[in-house]
């Protein structure tokens, strides 16, 4: 999965990119992120390749490092959406 988004950011000139996966990466999977390198920009080092998982993205803040001259000011203008419930019903239907 890493090599396949090193190849797709290499074959789309992108500068970065971001795999999200259902569980904590491998020590393999951290390891060919790193080998990545890194984007710079302006005084900021980006990893070409962040890896995080699905959990990781109901933290705050995010453990991801974007530039953040451009996405922050799109989050914080983002509404946030608190659940009415607690707990979701379950209708057993017999």
């Amino acid at each position: 999965m890493v090599r396949d988004l090193a190849g797709t950011i290499k074959s789309k000139g992108t500068d970065f990119g971001i795999l999200v996966i259902l569980v904590d990466p491998t020590p393999g999977m951290i390891k060919e992120a790193m080998t990545a390198g890194y984007y710079k920009l302006r005084n900021m080092d980006i990893p070409v390749i962040q890896i995080i998982s699905v959990k990781d993205l109901f933290k705050d803040p995010l453990p991801l490092k974007l530039p953040v001259t451009h996405i922050i000011p799109a989050y914080k203008s983002m509404k946030m959406i608190k659940p009415e419930a607690t707990e979701l019903e379950f209708k057993n239907e017999e």
